[in-house]
């Protein structure tokens, strides 16, 4: 057991644990919303298609999107490739329910998480599943839909952004760190010669 969690830190808890009570809760509001309120919902406008299921599984199964974030340190593209697989799964087993209040927020922390954690290649890979996460998690969406899209995506482009612009300070700050310490041991060996020069005369 311990191995399973080995490197997970009290960051990553907080992080999985914020995301994964956000999924239950927009699940348990997809099982507790009645047919009525549904239909009333889309005739107002603020629905965009009406709810296949009110099944309690909705919740465990969502579970496979939000908890996988736990491990992101070991893997990001690993992380969002089997959140964009459970994503699927939920969609294909369930249809049209509300996913885009928790699933856009993981799509988007991990969008963020990739561009901090990779170089240019594979943070521009990560972006771009999480693009298609976003298209899963939008495509059987009976809140937002697709057209929801048009805002998801530069949402996206801009946590990207922000990401790379945060490793591009960290990998600064480590090499200034670096520089430091060979600037040390260079003045450490320089009195060091300058003691033993002292001794030699």
């Amino acid at each position: 057991m311990t191995r399973v969690f080995r490197g997970v830190k009290v960051i990553d808890w907080l992080l999985a644990g914020a995301l994964t009570a956000l999924g239950v809760l927009l699940m348990v509001m997809n099982v507790a919303e009645t047919r009525a309120a549904a239909v009333k919902a889309v005739a107002e406008g603020s629905m965009w298609h009406l709810p296949d299921t009110r099944s309690v599984w909705l919740i465990p199964v969502y579970l496979g999107t939000t908890v996988p974030v736990l491990w992101w340190r070991r893997s990001v593209l690993a992380v969002t490739g089997v959140v964009l697989g459970f994503t699927v799964l939920h969609d294909a087993l369930f249809g049209f329910v509300t996913r885009c209040g928790a699933g856009l927020p993981v799509a988007l922390v991990l969008g963020f998480l990739g561009a901090l954690a990779y170089d240019r290649r594979k943070a521009l890979l990560a972006a771009a599943l999480n693009a298609v996460l976003c298209v899963a998690v939008l495509a059987l969406d009976s809140t937002a839909g697709l057209p929801a899209l048009i805002l998801a995506l530069p949402v996206l482009a801009v946590v990207y952004g922000v990401g790379r612009a945060a490793r591009h300070r960290t990998v600064l700050n480590q090499q200034l760190k670096a520089r430091d310490e060979e600037l040390r041991q260079l003045r450490d060996e320089r009195a060091a010669l300058i003691v033993a020069d002292d001794r030699a005369r």
